[in-house]
Order: C-alpha cells, then sequence, then structure tokens
C-alpha cells in the first residue's frame, strides 16, 4: 500500500508546484501568503466559541450533555455490553497472532458502548437504535474472532471487489483502541498494492465513538475512485 502522504501529494500538485518552482521571490510571496492565510484562520477558530466560552467560572461542557434514554433500553444495552466485555476479556487471554492482530477491531464496539452509557452518550433518539447495532456488530466480531471463522469485516486481501467497514488500531502512546473506517472501490482485477487517501472529515461536538461506528460500519461515501482506498480518521473533538 502506498504511503498516505504520498497519495496526497499527488491530489495537491499545483500547490506543491508553487512553492517548489520558480523564482525565489515568488516562493517566498507564495509562503508569505499561506502563513498570513493559516493564521487568520487559526485566530478565526480561537475566537469562534466567543468571549463567554473563555469564562473559567462557566465553560460550555463538550460534548454537551446527552438526552436520557428509556429504562428499558438502558437495562437492555447495559447487559448487552457486560457480555460483550466478557467476550473481549476472553479474547485478550488469548495470546495468537490472528486474535492480537484483530482483537481492536471488537474493542472499539465495546469502549463505544461503554462511553455511551456511562458518560450520557446519547444526543439524538436515534442514538438508541444505533447503540444496538454497534452491540450486535461488537458481539458478531467477537463471536467470528473467537471461532477462527472468517473475518469478513476485514476485507478481501486481493482488493477484487468493493468494500466499506470500519476498523480499529491500538494506540502506541496510550495503549488505547481507536478506530478508523475504510471504503475501497475496485477497478475490476486483483491489486497487490493500492493508492490509499486520507479523508480528514472533520469533528463533531456531538461525534463519540458510538456515532462514529454507526456511521461508518457500511457508509461507502464519499466514494474513492476506483483502484483507490480511502481511510477516514475518527476526528475526536477532546479527549
Amino acid at each position: 500500500m502506498e504511503h498516505p502522504l504520498r497519495s496526497m501529494q499527488r491530489l495537491q500538485p499545483n500547490v506543491l508546484l508553487s512553492l517548489s518552482s520558480g523564482p525565489a521571490m515568488y516562493r517566498r510571496r507564495h509562503i508569505g501568503c499561506l502563513f498570513a492565510l493559516a493564521t487568520s484562520l487559526f485566530f478565526t477558530a480561537v475566537q469562534a466559541d466567543g468571549p463567554a466560552d473563555n469564562q473559567v467560572n462557566s465553560v460550555r461542557p463538550i460534548p454537551p450533555p446527552g438526552i436520557e434514554i428509556s429504562k428499558e433500553l438502558r437495562t437492555e444495552l447495559e447487559a448487552g455490553h457486560g457480555k460483550l466485555a466478557q467476550l473481549v476479556s476472553d479474547l485478550k487471554k488469548n495470546r495468537s497472532p490472528k486474535v492480537t492482530k484483530y482483537l481492536p477491531d471488537v474493542e472499539i464496539f465495546e469502549k463505544a458502548l461503554r462511553i455511551a452509557l456511562t458518560e450520557n452518550g446519547f444526543f439524538e433518539p436515534r442514538d438508541g437504535e444505533n447503540a444496538k447495532k454497534v452491540l450486535a456488530e461488537g458481539l458478531r466480531r467477537g463471536a467470528l474472532l473467537q471461532n477462527n471463522d472468517t473475518l469478513d469485516w476485514a476485507g478481501t486481501e486481493s482488493l477484487d471487489s468493493d468494500f466499506a467497514t470500519v476498523r480499529a488500531f491500538r494506540s502506541k502512546i496510550d495503549g488505547s483502541v481507536q478506530p478508523y473506517g475504510v471504503v475501497y472501490r475496485s477497478n475490476g482485477s486483483v491489486q497487490q498494492s493500492v493508492r490509499s487517501d486520507i479523508w480528514c472529515r472533520g469533528r463533531s461536538e456531538k461525534g463519540l465513538e458510538l456515532q462514529f461506528l454507526a456511521q461508518r460500519m457500511n457508509a461507502g461515501d464519499p466514494q474513492p475512485a476506483k483502484g483507490v482506498l480511502m481511510i477516514h480518521p475518527f476526528g475526536r473533538y477532546c479527549n
């Protein structure tokens, strides 16, 4: 797989050319303009929330307080989360290379539910149904991994067909699992390596792991060009 930064370079040839060619005076002018634009955007972003959000005694919470879900739904989700958490715990005891490699793809679902349930992470009525879908997918993936079955969420190694999925990696900084979406459009032939692009999709004050997973599990949009693997990192608003 091609390095993402290289593919990003090819996506912006005009900008790169303007910075790397031509008289020194024009290069400095381009760089100066870009610096001024970046500085302007930075200060605009800093001031966007307004002075009221910078008061120590009245800081606006991010994410905002969530909505209450029904007692029945909470009971159902907590019971399901307990089963998923136990499944993840059992899988962690398995030291096989396959389980070690793919366990983060299961852990992200347990983490998403845990955060939503313990930190009031339901913001819209539809988040309740989305939580059920996230729970079901986590349990399904965990069972496949535990039984050493084919992991259908991981895509095809030959890259000969379209797929959209959500994967995860374990951070080398703190060991946490972090999700990302993957979308691939086949060009009709078997590929050993493909171009990969990164779609920096921004952040949402109401976009926690639960909402991200529910959206990206089967989302094919925005569609990449044929033969291109597009990666959607999770845009975390705050830690």
